[in-house]
């Protein structure tokens, strides 16, 4: 059945008027966040960086595609020493496509190393033995055996974490890791590595967690300090 004229005109006009208001709704959220963000970048250029980061943190929950609220949440995290929230923001970066290059996801892999997240670390390095561009260049055996030896590692701390592994291995005494045969003991026997390099690009924010101290005396893969050139 066909709408009266005047109820076409009417439904017209409602239509326009919803588009008018979500309009308004978007500039005025657009402005919103605008203010928020400079309200963060004074904070950081006066050196508050909880400030800054606390200001970032407000866009991303609710514009998580914000890139330089996120930049600038980094920065400031980087700052404040504050790697968990690092890692936080990097791994979202990776997940969605935004650091493509292996040398970042690698450092990347190093800081879940250091934050003991290993079941991440190995998802990281795992994404970077995939990598073409990591099997280029004149030195590519030697970062291929760098970022074997990081996934080993992970793998064994992940498994040395596992209750059952814990069990078997207390009246076994040996593991194996999925990708390199890799014997493994107690927790006890295992330590972090020591990681000692600059990074590139995208992971010039977990530059200062790429150091690891040692958290207990003997190791079962000793890794070595890697400079990726």
């Amino acid at each position: 059945m066909a709408l009266h004229p005047k109820e076409r005109k009417r439904l017209k006009r409602q239509k326009v008027k919803e588009v008018k208001r979500r309009h308004a709704a978007r500039r005025s959220e657009s402005e919103r966040l605008e203010d928020y963000y400079w309200i963060a970048v004074e904070c950081y250029e006066d050196g508050d960086r909880q400030g800054a980061l606390k200001w970032a943190d407000k866009i991303l929950q609710e514009r998580p595609t914000h890139k330089d609220a996120r930049d600038l949440a980094l920065h400031s995290a980087e700052l404040l020493g504050d790697m968990d929230k690092c890692l936080s923001l990097l791994v979202w970066r990776w997940r969605e496509g935004l650091i493509g290059n292996w040398k970042d996801r690698f450092h990347m892999g190093k800081l879940a190393l250091e934050r003991k997240e290993y079941r991440l670390a190995v998802e990281i390095f795992e994404s970077v033995l995939k990598d073409p561009m990591l099997n280029s260049g004149w030195k590519k055996k030697q970062h291929v055996n760098e970022v074997q030896t990081h996934l080993r590692y992970a793998e064994a701390m992940l498994q040395a974490e596992s209750p059952q592994n814990n069990r078997s291995t207390a009246q076994e005494g040996h593991g194996y890791s999925r990708s390199g045969g890799i014997k493994t003991g107690t927790p006890s026997e295992l330590s972090t590595l020591p990681i000692g390099h600059k990074p590139s690009g995208a992971a010039n924010a977990t530059a200062a967690a790429a150091r690891c101290k040692p958290a207990s005396p003997a190791a079962v893969e000793t890794l070595p300090d890697i400079k990726i050139e």
